[in-house]
C-alpha cells in the first residue's frame, strides 16, 4: 500500500491540494478539516517528502548559519556562539524552519579561507552569519553569490549592501557607569583592545571605550587610566600596570572576560587577594554561572540577537524589509551577590 498525499486526501475526504496546504501552511485550513487530515496522517505514520517538495518549489525550509572558525579544524572557538544559535534556532523552529550549521575555517597565519561544499549550490532559503570579529571579504563575496536574504550578527560593515545586526554597546556602558558612580567609584580605568592600532577591529572595542569616556565626562567622573593591548600581545604583561597602581582608581572596566582574567591572574601571581579588587566587565551568556557572581558585569543578549536575526530573515522571505528587527538590543546589568538588585538596560 502506497501512502502518499493522494492516499491521505482520499482517506480524509478532501482534495490533494488541501493536504498539500496542510503540510505547507496549516493555518489556512479550517480546524475541523485540519483535525481530520491530522488523524489520517497519524494513523498511517505519513511523513511528507520535503526533499521532493524543495526541488519543485526551490524552498528548503532551512536557514544556514555561516560561522567563522579561526584556526585548526579540530578546535572550537567562541563558546558563546551557542547562545546565538539557540536564539535563532528556536525562532526559526516556531516558523517551520531548521537551522543548518556551516562552519567556515580561516587558517592562521595568513587568514586563508577554506570554504565548505555548502557554497557550491543553493540548499537553503537564507543565511545568518556569525563572523566572530570581522567578515573576510572573500567570504562576504561568496555569500552574496548565493543571492539569499542574509544578516551578519554582532558585526558592523562599512559596506551599505551588507546587512548587520549589532549590540547597543553605549546603553550597556551608560548603565554600568551610573551604577559605579552611585557606589562612589568616580575614578575609573579601562583595559581593552587597541582599536587605534589593530588592523582588524571589532566595533565593540571602540564603542565601549568612547561611550565610557563620554559618559564619565558628562557625569563628572574621571577616566584616570587606559591600557590597550594589541592583537597577539600577552594580556598578563599589560595587566601588570593595574596591579602596580591600584590606588589610582576605584574600579577597572574590562572589555571582556579575557582582560578580566588577565588582571586576576596577575594579582594572584603578585600575592594580591583578587576578591577585593574592583573589576567589572562585559560578559557572554556562557559566563552566567555561580562562579562569576562576585563580579558586576553587563550580560550581552546574544540569544536575543540570534532571534532578531532569524526574524529578519523570515521577514525578508515574506517579502518585507525586516528593518524593525535590526534595532540593536541592549544588555542586562548583573550586580554581584553583595546586592540582590538586578537592573535591565
Amino acid at each position: 500500500m502506497l501512502v502518499n498525499q493522494k492516499f491521505i486526501a482520499e482517506r480524509a475526504g478532501v482534495s490533494q491540494k488541501t493536504v498539500s496546504l496542510y503540510f505547507r501552511e496549516p493555518g489556512k485550513i479550517a480546524e475541523r478539516t485540519r483535525n481530520r487530515i491530522g488523524t489520517v496522517v497519524r494513523q498511517y505514520h505519513y511523513l511528507p517528502n520535503l526533499a521532493a517538495r524543495s526541488i519543485r518549489s526551490r524552498k528548503f525550509n532551512r536557514i544556514a548559519c555561516v560561522v567563522m572558525q579561526y584556526g585548526d579544524r579540530s578546535k572550537v572557538i567562541h563558546p558563546h556562539l551557542m547562545a546565538y544559535l539557540n536564539g535563532a534556532a528556536s525562532e526559526l523552529s516556531a516558523a517551520g524552519y531548521s537551522l543548518l550549521f556551516e562552519p567556515v575555517y580561516v587558517s592562521q597565519p595568513g587568514f586563508k579561507v577554506h570554504f565548505p561544499e555548502f557554497f557550491d549550490s543553493i540548499s537553503v532559503d537564507g543565511i545568518i552569519g556569525i563572523p566572530g570579529s570581522w567578515i573576510p571579504p572573500e567570504i562576504n563575496a561568496r555569500v552574496r553569490q548565493l543571492e539569499l536574504p542574509t544578516v551578519w550578527l554582532n558585526c558592523r560593515s562599512t559596506d551599505a549592501e551588507t546587512v548587520c545586526l549589532e549590540f547597543d554597546e553605549a546603553a550597556g556602558v551608560r548603565e554600568l557607569v551610573h551604577h559605579l558612580l552611585q557606589q562612589g567609584k568616580r575614578r575609573l580605568a579601562w583595559f581593552g583592545p587597541d582599536f587605534t592600532m589593530d588592523s582588524a577591529v571589532h566595533y565593540s572595542s571602540r564603542d565601549r571605550y568612547t561611550a565610557l569616556s563620554a559618559e564619565l565626562t558628562a557625569a563628572g567622573g574621571t577616566l584616570v587610566r587606559s591600557v590597550f593591548a594589541r592583537f597577539g600581545e600577552q594580556l598578563p604583561s599589560k595587566a601588570a600596570a593595574f596591579a602596580e597602581s591600584s590606588g589610582e582608581f576605584d574600579a577597572v572596566i574590562c572589555y571582556n572576560f579575557d582582560y578580566r582574567d588577565a588582571i586576576l591572574w596577575t594579582l594572584i601571581q603578585s600575592g594580591v587577594n583578587p576578591m577585593g579588587f574592583p573589576l567589572v566587565h562585559f560578559a557572554s551568556s556562557w559566563e552566567e554561572r555561580g562562579i562569576y557572581d562576585f563580579f558586576d558585569y553587563v550580560m550581552l543578549p546574544e540569544a536575543e540577537l540570534g532571534r532578531r536575526g532569524a526574524r529578519f530573515i523570515l521577514s525578508r522571505l515574506r517579502g518585507d524589509s525586516g528593518e524593525e528587527f535590526l534595532r540593536p538590543p541592549a544588555g542586562t546589568l548583573h550586580i554581584a551577590e553583595r546586592s540582590s538588585t538586578r537592573s535591565s538596560l
